[in-house]
């Protein structure tokens, strides 16, 4: 406050906030807490599997699948070379290619990661949440308008020591 008593402006700032509780992948999502009451498939890997191989489609083509009109997915992101570089560094992986996509193939929206390294490729399914985490923590960072305020809600939720220190690679 000023003074003559009256409240400053707000300061304008671009806010980047992340809940670590809620960056699960949408594998993830889908497996632990996704409904298959109504699904012709007989069980979640049944779904899983079937959905996988449109995802990988959607994931190499760039397409964006519609549905009734409605898109099923965004865009395909690959991460840039100071991304995957941050990556590579805090979880001491050789990543060579990350590609993120946000889709609900698995019946609500989520994030698919598709990592890229010593030769083989792999997605969420077979990565830890830790890794998603750090994915999405260093995409969202990265990408940030500068001086941005950025909220980080309990970033060591699924990480091993090692990567808990991530603070230190921004500093």
């Amino acid at each position: 406050m000023n003074t003559s008593l009256q409240r400053s402006a707000p300061i304008e700032k671009e806010l980047v906030y992340i809940d670590f509780r809620k960056e699960l992948s949408a594998f993830d999502k889908f497996f632990y807490f996704g409904n298959i009451d109504h699904l012709k498939s007989k069980s979640r890997q049944d779904y899983l599997r079937l959905k996988s191989v449109e995802l990988k489609n959607l994931i190499d083509s760039g397409e964006i699948h519609e549905v009734r009109g409605k898109p099923q997915n965004k865009a395909v992101i690959h991460l840039t070379d100071p991304e995957i570089q941050a990556i590579r560094s805090i979880l001491q992986e050789n990543y060579v290619d990350i590609k993120l996509i946000n889709h609900k193939l698995f019946q609500r929206w989520g994030t698919s990661v598709v990592w890229s390294k010593d030769g083989f490729t792999y997605s969420e399914a077979h990565a830890g949440s830790g890794e998603i985490a750090i994915v999405i923590l260093v995409h969202k960072i990265l990408n940030a308008q500068p001086n941005s305020l950025i909220l980080l809600d309990e970033p060591e939720v699924s990480l091993h020591p090692g990567a808990q220190n991530f603070y230190y690679f921004f500093y």
